[in-house]
This record gives structure tokens, sequence and C-alpha cells, in this order.
């Protein structure tokens, strides 16, 4: 999901800029980097606390890293999953957009 992200960013980007009048967009691009690092940290603290609630805290055993490890992973499947709905749906807007003209 990060990857997809990553290759994704600069063309999400240009287009949330590119919807929004010339006076908005010095406040959108820099909205832009605020919500992105906004969620760099809650990917950050979400996988940090799974860990933890996995067995993590007790110290790094080969069963809590294990365990530490399935849990990370499910806990921000639904993240993914909104993720790849939101993406669905950009790309489904642009797609009608280009029907019509």
């Amino acid at each position: 999901m990060g990857v997809a992200f990553g290759f994704s960013y600069a063309f999400m980007s240009r287009r949330i800029l590119a919807a929004l009048s010339d006076e908005d967009r010095a406040i959108g691009s820099s909205g832009l980097s605020a919500v992105r690092q906004t969620g760099a940290a809650a990917g950050a603290a979400i996988s940090g606390v799974a860990a933890n609630l996995g067995g993590f805290a007790d110290g790094l055993t080969d069963a809590s890293a294990r365990s530490a490890s399935l849990w990370v992973f499910v806990s921000v499947i639904p993240l993914a999953l909104i993720g790849g709905w939101a993406a669905f749906r950009l790309t489904g807007s642009a797609e009608t957009a280009s029907r019509r003209a």
C-alpha cells in the first residue's frame, strides 16, 4: 500500500491542486503535506500500539515477534481497504470526466 501511495502521490497532488482555485492553491499544497505527515504519524502510532498489544511490549522473543507481526499487519487492513476504495473513486471520476469530453 505504501509503495502504491508513493507512486501515485504526485498524480493525486496534481489532480487535487488542479481542482482548486488560484487563491486556494498555496493553502492546498501545504495542506497536502500536512495530511501526508499526519498519515505517516498515525500509521506509526497504529503499528506501535498493535505491536505492543501483540506482545512486543514484553520483550523481543521469537513468539512476540511472530505475534506482533501478525497483529501489525491485521490492524492496518481496514485502512488499506479504505485507501483502495478512495483510489477507485478518484480514478472512477476521472474516467467518467474523460468520457464526457
